[in-house]
C-alpha cells in the first residue's frame, strides 16, 4: 500500500502527459519552476564558499551546517566525503533508495594579473540573462549547480524513498575521493551522478585517466657573456577541459612553446631555459604560459623572427583562438638558467607525447578513444616540472602511454609521481535508470534524450567498481568552457535536468 500512494505521483505525471488535468499540471510547473528557482539560489550561496581542490574545510563545514539546519543525519569520512540521508516520504518507505551524487570541489582559474585567494575567498558569480558567469575567475558550477540541484530537490515537497545525498570531495584532480569512499556507502540500487555539462543527455561510460608529475632538479649554470636574455608571453588561448573538449581544435601553450624551441633547435640555435611558467592544472588544456630564455646575441633577432614566425603559423592553423606571443625587454631579477644539454631534454620530454587527441574510437562514430594533454609545464631555479594526463576508454592503450612515458623519464634522469590513475567507466546504455531519466527528459523537453560515452572521467567508474550492479547515470545542465575564465552556466537548461530527477525520484518504485 506504501509504494501504492507514493506511485500516485507518478501517475499523475502520466495524466498530465496526457493532456488532462489542466489545474494539476499548472501546480507541477509551478513546482518545478520553484525548485529550479531554488536550485539557482543553492547554488549562487555555494559561489561563495571558498572550494579549490585539496582545500575543502570551508565547503564541509557549509555543507554540514545544511544538514543539521534541516534535520538531515550527516557524516563523512576520513578523507572528507559528505553524505546526508534524507527520509522517504509518506508512503514511500518501500520505494528503493536512490543516491543523488555530486562533487564539493573546483577547478580555480582566473586571470591573469587578477590577485585572489582561492583557499579563503570565494568567487563573484554574474547573472545576465540566461547566463550566469564569473568576475574574472571559472564558476565551478562544476560542480556547485549539481549541489544547489540535489539541495533544492531533497527540500521541495516531491513525493520520493530514501534518499542519500553523496557529495565527494577532490573529483577534480583524479577522482581522489571517489577512491577513497568506503564501499558501504553506497547502499543503493541507483545513483544518479549530476556533473553532465550537457542537458539532455546521459553519460553511460567514461575515459580511464593516468595523471602524473615529471620533476628533475637540474644545476643551474652562469651565462656566457655572448648570450641575451628575451622573455616572451603566451596568452588569448580558450583553454578547456583535457577531455570533453580535447577534440574541438583548441590550441595548448605548451604546443606554442614546443613550436618555438623546437624550430631553435632545429636550426642549431643553442638556448638556455632560465624560468617556464605555464598552464592551471592536469586536466585543464593550457591557455597560456610565460618564458625568458637566454640565447647567442648572434641569435637573438632570428629568435624573434621564429617567435613571431611560429604565432603566425599557428593563428592560420587554430583561427577561433586570439593567441598572442609577445616579447618583453624586461628581464625578471634572480632568475637561473639550466645547461643547454638539460633545456634540451626539457624540450623532449615535453614534446615526446603529442598534445590533444591521439586515437578515435573505431567502435563509436565521434568518439575520442585515447588523448593526452600538458595542463602543467614549469622551470623555476633549475626545478623542472611537466604535468601530463593520459585519458583512454582503452585500459591497455592508457598503460602502453604510461610505460613509454615512464622510460622516457628514466632515460632523461626524471622521477615521475602518479598524480591519480583511475579505471574507465564501460556502462550500460539499457538499464531501467537511464531509461527513466530519459522519459523524464522526454517530459520535459519533448524531445528523444543522447545517451552518449564521453572522453572524460567520472567518479562512476569507481561506484561502478566498489558496487558491482549498482544502476548509474549521469545528467547536469549545460556548462560550457569548465575550468576557465570563460566558464558559463546556462539557466535554462537547470530546469530539464530537475524534471528528470524528479520524474525518476517518483517512478523508481513504479513496477515496469
Amino acid at each position: 500500500m506504501k509504494r501504492i500512494l507514493c506511485s500516485l505521483f507518478a501517475v499523475l505525471f502520466l495524466i498530465t502527459s496526457a493532456g488532462f488535468a489542466g489545474n494539476a499540471q499548472g501546480a507541477y510547473d509551478a513546482d518545478i519552476e520553484k525548485i529550479t528557482q531554488n536550485a539557482i539560489d543553492e547554488f549562487l550561496a555555494i559561489t561563495k564558499v571558498p572550494r579549490p581542490s585539496y582545500h575543502l574545510s570551508h565547503i564541509l563545514d557549509y555543507l554540514t551546517e545544511y544538514a543539521q539546519a534541516h534535520s538531515f543525519e550527516c557524516a563523512h569520512d576520513d578523507y572528507g566525503n559528505f553524505w546526508m540521508d534524507i527520509p522517504a516520504s509518506a508512503g514511500c518507505e518501500n520505494v528503493p533508495k536512490v543516491i543523488l551524487q555530486a562533487h564539493m570541489d573546483m577547478v580555480f582559474a582566473s586571470e591573469r594579473g587578477y590577485e585572489i585567494d582561492p583557499e579563503n575567498t570565494g568567487i563573484t558569480a554574474i547573472r545576465e540573462g540566461n547566463t550566469i558567469t564569473a568576475d574574472r575567475t571559472s564558476l565551478g558550477a562544476d560542480d556547485g549547480i549539481g549541489i544547489g540541484i540535489i539541495m533544492a530537490i531533497i527540500t521541495s515537497d516531491v513525493p520520493h524513498g530514501p534518499i542519500r545525498v553523496l557529495i565527494t570531495a577532490d573529483e577534480e584532480v583524479g577522482l581522489l575521493g571517489a577512491d577513497a569512499l568506503p564501499a558501504e556507502v553506497l547502499d543503493a540500487e541507483y545513483l544518479i551522478n549530476v556533473d553532465n555539462e550537457e542537458t539532455n543527455q546521459i553519460i553511460c561510460s567514461t575515459a580511464g585517466l593516468f595523471s602524473s608529475d615529471c620533476e628533475k632538479q637540474c644545476s643551474t649554470n652562469d651565462l656566457p657573456d655572448d648570450y641575451e636574455i628575451l622573455s616572451f608571453t603566451i596568452d588569448g588561448l580558450r583553454g578547456g577541459h583535457s577531455g570533453v573538449d580535447i577534440d574541438k581544435n583548441r590550441l595548448s601553450a605548451a604546443e606554442v612553446l614546443i613550436r618555438i624551441l623546437e624550430t631553435a633547435a632545429d636550426e642549431k640555435i643553442p638556448f638556455m631555459l632560465g624560468s617556464i611558467d605555464g598552464g592551471t592544472t592536469h586536466n585543464a588544456i593550457a591557455p597560456f604560459a610565460k618564458a625568458v630564455i637566454a640565447v647567442p646575441k648572434v641569435s637573438s633577432e632570428r629568435v624573434k623572427e621564429i617567435i613571431e614566425e611560429a604565432a603566425d603559423l599557428l593563428r592560420s592553423e587554430y583561427p577561433d583562438e586570439n593567441l598572442t606571443v609577445s616579447v618583453s625587454g624586461n628581464t625578471p631579477e634572480g632568475i637561473t638558467f639550466i645547461s643547454q644539454e638539460d633545456s634540451l631534454d626539457y624540450l623532449s620530454l615535453l614534446s615526446f607525447i603529442p598534445q590533444g587527441v591521439i586515437a578515435m574510437s573505431k567502435k563509436i562514430d565521434g568518439l575520442v578513444q585515447t588523448s593526452s594533454n600538458t595542463g602543467l609545464f614549469s622551470v623555476d631555479n633549475g626545478k623542472c616540472l611537466i604535468g601530463r594526463a593520459i585519458r583512454s576508454c582503452v585500459t591497455e592503450e592508457q598503460d602502453q602511454l604510461h610505460s613509454q612515458l615512464e622510460a622516457k623519464n628514466e632515460e632523461l634522469g626524471y622521477s615521475m609521481s602518479v598524480i591519480a590513475d583511475y579505471p574507465g567507466w564501460d556502462g550500460d546504455p539499457n538499464t531501467r535508470l537511464i531509461k527513466l531519466i530519459s522519459a523524464g527528459f522526454k517530459k520535459a523537453t519533448g524531445e528523444e534524450t543522447d545517451i552518449v560515452p564521453i572522453h572524460a572521467g567520472l567518479e562512476c567508474s569507481w561506484f561502478s567498481r566498489k558496487h558491482e550492479g549498482i544502476q548509474l547515470a549521469s545528467i547536469g545542465p549545460r556548462i560550457h568552457n569548465p575550468h576557465t575564465v570563460n566558464e558559463t552556466l546556462y539557466v535554462d537548461t537547470i530546469r530539464p535536468c530537475v524534471e528528470a530527477i524528479v520524474y525518476t525520484l517518483g517512478n523508481i518504485g513504479v513496477n515496469d
